[in-house]
């Protein structure tokens, strides 16, 4: 049994989101069972997988043309190529990080016990956490003892084993100066000189800087600051904006631009121009413009132009410009963008006919996301059940997804609520995607309904089907068509068609409602009144519920047939 990585961090950013367990079973012994198991480092079994011991027939029904239906299938147990793991516990919740263990065994027909090399992995799930502050995106290395080098303090919380790294870029994306660190070693405060790595002073110009943590799980944050102005001349001046991007459609104030001029005191200002601009060829398209003699402490601005019409998409330069002493002292031209394009996203899955029932097919369902037009700050993603209950359209939520920066493109999920419910057979579902986008934005979109399939989930050595009754009447022939092709993988077992009630209503006849209803369902898939063979029907009454809640849904899951296979 090997595995790619010693590692796996479940926090769906898609670095090693899930493990995967690769197995190579060259025997010619046949199994009787095995078992893979997930230990904490208390020694606790935290998650198992083990083999599905059903009988039940291949798909090739040319080779059952003259087999016995009231026979078993001889057991036939695979040893699995791959065991996905997404890091979760039995109730699908992930586990906290730690040191974990995984031993495979295996048992052969004659009871020989086998066992794989243990793996020890390590869940990781928790990022680096950092903040980088820069108090002004200006300096003037100019040994005038007056700004002359940059301050950047870092506020940084992370293991000791990760690797931190700072790197200054010019205006055409090149890498100028490098800092790399481990943890114990990252300088609070860092005055960046203006000198590159060979220790030559820079050009004038503007340069960002990118902060990065990365821990041994592949679990990264980055930061990013732009618009940093190197300027060497005596007398230099600038101006910054509080985004490099901004949107029409911005909810708070917070998301308008915000210019804020850097004067040094030692340069006497007799007039200030400010000017936003556009670029055609040579000339520049003065959008908008303010002056006066006192500048004030930072110029606001609603996207308009002078015409107070909203500006189109697009990049925008914007300089400052004052007359100190008969000489015009221009701050270097910066840019912005607009944009009102809003988040998109497009929602696929790996298939239609998802039963997380432990048959090795369909088990698993991958939500494939593609996003358009913006980077993300945060999400949330939930899957919604909806459900028609007394005449009403319900919805509940099933499971949830959080994370931080742009989601996986594939978020794997093994059909297990938040409350660690397997979902239920002929679901209908859909996703909501919410969340903050990088302009600060909140967001809410929706994927189109999907549906589970009819699942069989083995229970010890039985094999359940359970549908909602409400699922079955919106089309009865279909489904018990569904159902009746299903059975017909399991000749030998016993079946029992039972009807259960939910709690509204008297016990006696919700007893005799459910006798009826697996009379009336019993009749329609064997075209008999009559216990035959191994096939019986039983009302149960409401004394089974698979939820205990009094709510709709518990009512509408409760309200349910199922089909019982026993030997």
């Amino acid at each position: 049994m090997k595995t790619d990585t010693d590692f796996i961090s479940p926090n769906y950013d898609g670095y090693n989101d899930f493990l995967k367990f690769s197995i190579e079973w060259k025997n010619p012994l046949r199994l009787k069972n095995w078992v893979l198991s997930i230990t904490d480092e208390s020694g606790k079994i935290v998650k198992t997988f083990q083999a599905d011991t059903r009988h039940k027939r291949r798909k090739n029904f040319l080779l059952y043309l003259f087999s016995d239906n009231n026979q078993l299938e001889p057991l036939d147990i695979p040893l699995p190529n791959s065991i996905l793991w997404l890091g979760t516990d039995f109730l699908g919740k992930v586990l906290p990080d730690g040191k974990y263990t995984c031993n495979l065994s295996l048992t052969t027909d004659s009871d020989r016990e086998l066992t794989s090399t243990e793996r020890v992995v390590f869940l990781d799930s928790v990022y680096p956490k950092a903040e980088v502050k820069i108090d002004q995106k200006y300096f003037s290395p100019n040994k005038d003892k007056i700004q002359d080098t940059l301050n950047i303090k870092h506020t940084i919380k992370g293991s000791y084993e990760d690797k931190w790294q700072g790197i200054f870029l010019n205006d055409k994306n090149e890498v100028v100066k490098t800092y790399q660190w481990d943890t114990k070693n990252v300088p609070f405060s860092l005055n960046w000189d203006g000198r590159n790595d060979r220790g030559i002073l820079l050009d004038n110009g503007t340069y960002t800087y990118q902060f990065t943590g990365e821990d041994k799980a592949q679990n990264k944050i980055h930061i990013q600051i732009n618009g940093i102005v190197l300027n060497q001349e005596m007398k230099s001046i600038d101006i910054q904006s509080n985004l490099p991007i901004f949107s029409p459609n911005a909810q708070n104030k917070e998301n308008l631009p915000v210019f804020t001029p850097i004067v040094p005191p030692r340069l006497k200002l007799d007039h200030y121009k400010f000017l936003i601009f556009k670029k055609k060829s040579k000339e520049e398209e003065i959008i908008y413009e303010s002056n006066g003699e006192r500048i004030p402490d930072e110029f606001t601005w609603n996207l308009k132009n002078q015409a107070d019409e909203i500006l189109q998409d697009g990049v925008y330069f914007y300089k400052l410009e004052i007359q100190s002493d008969g000489f015009l002292v221009s701050s270097y031209e910066k840019t912005f963008s607009i944009d009102s394009k809003r988040i998109k996203t497009d929602f696929s899955f790996s298939s239609k006919n998802f039963t997380p029932d432990g048959d090795g097919e369909d088990d698993f369902l991958e939500i494939r996301l593609k996003i358009y037009n913006r980077k993300i700050h945060s999400w949330n993603l939930y899957l919604i059940e909806k459900y028609i209950e007394n005449g009403k359209m319900h919805r509940t939520k099933l499971k949830s997804w959080t994370g931080l920066n742009n989601p996986s493109d594939t978020i794997v999920w093994d059909g297990l609520s938040d409350e660690g419910i397997l979902v239920g057979s002929l679901s209908q579902l859909e996703l909501e995607f919410t969340g903050i986008d990088d302009l600060n934005e909140e967001f809410f979109l929706r994927s189109e309904n999907f549906a589970t399939g009819i699942l069989a989930v083995m229970n010890n050595s039985s094999i359940r089907i359970s549908v909602p009754e409400g699922k079955i009447l919106e089309s009865e022939s279909r489904y018990l068509k569904q159902i009746k092709s299903i059975l017909s993988y399991y000749p030998g077992y016993k079946v029992e068609i039972q009807s259960h009630a939910s709690q509204p209503g008297d016990n006696h006849e919700n007893l005799l409602k459910t006798e009826n209803r697996a009379r009336n369902i019993f009749e329609k898939l064997y075209e008999k009144k009559f216990f035959f063979n191994r096939f019986s029907f039983r009302g149960i009454g409401e004394v089974e519920p698979l939820l205990l809640q009094i709510n709709d849904y518990a009512f509408f899951k409760n309200n349910r047939i199922d089909i019982l296979l026993f030997k």
